[in-house]
């Protein structure tokens, strides 16, 4: 299940809770494989957050997905739906943070 408060997001799940503020998030990766989908949030200081699209209050999570600079929640459906719809798994980036003045790109 995944919460949703501002843009900060809890994943309840089997293995544990985990839980990551998308307005740290610097990328998002798209993953999936067979039925399953999952969108990997990346921040600077920590590994990535795998958070599952066919959770319980996931229709939060893209709402809260349009607070961020440049997303396009349209996009991110269309390519979700044509990866599950070819079968193939697939992974990679849906949205990368611009850079703001002053700002660098994490190593």
């Amino acid at each position: 299940r995944l919460f949703v408060e501002e843009r900060r997001v809890l994943h309840v799940g089997s293995f544990g809770n985990v839980q990551v503020d998308l307005d740290d998030a610097t990328r998002l990766d798209l993953m999936v494989h067979g039925p399953r989908a999952s969108l990997m949030v990346h921040v600077p200081d920590g590994p990535p957050t795998s958070l599952p699209l066919g959770a319980e209050g996931v229709d939060a999570l893209y709402d809260a997905l349009t607070g961020l600079p440049g997303m396009d929640t349209d996009a991110l459906h269309a390519r979700l739906a044509r990866a599950r719809k070819s079968g193939t798994g697939e992974m990679g980036a849906v949205w990368t943070r611009p850079l703001g003045k002053g700002r660098r790109i994490p190593r």
